[in-house]
């Protein structure tokens, strides 16, 4: 289940990636960042997950 919350893109970026995970969706001024961010929470759920459960980590460019 995702939680839903207003897109507000990062201070004076001109382009904005959102990621959307698990626990709901955080903006990023570049790619980079947002890859980063991904690979990081999806080592933090596979610690935890039962193999019951698929997580989906999603990286959208906002503008």
């Amino acid at each position: 289940m995702f939680l839903r919350e207003p897109w507000k893109p990062p201070p004076g970026a001109t382009s904005s990636y959102e990621v959307r995970y698990q626990r709901g969706r955080k903006p990023f001024a570049t790619l980079a960042e947002a890859r980063a961010f991904a690979v990081e929470q999806r080592a933090l759920e596979e610690g935890w997950a039962s193999i019951n459960q698929i997580f989906s980590i999603e990286i959208e460019k906002k503008s």
